[in-house]
């Protein structure tokens, strides 16, 4: 690794990595970006569902643990803002 470069880990699933998608959340040993399955979520998609489309390379848990990431970080509800819709709190399927 080299020198400054520091790997982050925001629970057991995600991780904050500079050398993978440009340092932007992902699901540990993945490219899948945490912003991507939330936006999954935020759209009504079933948590299975998201899991089969990412070929079962995240778990319900990971996904249950970046619902509930924007908490942990602003100490707020678990939400996310849909352009389609007003934010909701977010639950598995």
């Amino acid at each position: 690794m080299k020198k400054g470069v520091k790997r982050t880990l925001l629970g057991r699933y995600i991780v904050l990595d500079p050398r993978v998608c440009h340092g932007k959340p992902t699901f540990r040993g993945t490219r899948v970006l945490v912003s991507d399955v939330l936006q999954m979520v935020t759209d009504g998609m079933a948590w299975e569902a998201i899991i089969e489309e990412w070929h079962n390379s995240i778990s319900k848990d990971a996904i249950g643990e970046a619902v509930k990431l924007p908490s942990a970080i602003n100490g707020g509800a678990s939400i996310c803002q849909s352009s389609k819709s007003k934010a909701r709190t977010l639950s598995p399927a």
